[in-house]
């Protein structure tokens, strides 16, 4: 009982928030490949230091 509820809750508060949710992990996905790749190119470049 206490579970449904706390769900329907939940959906029901971040139903206006989903478009900023989508707006973030738009925003999001750029900076993390970025940082994905200064990983990679980093690692490649330690080795020959």
């Amino acid at each position: 009982m206490m579970i449904n509820v706390n769900v329907n809750e939940l959906k029901d508060s971040t139903r206006p928030l989903e478009p900023i949710g989508h707006w973030f992990i738009f925003m999001g996905l750029p900076i993390v490949g970025l940082g994905i790749w200064f990983a990679i190119v980093k690692m490649e470049t330690k080795p020959n230091d």
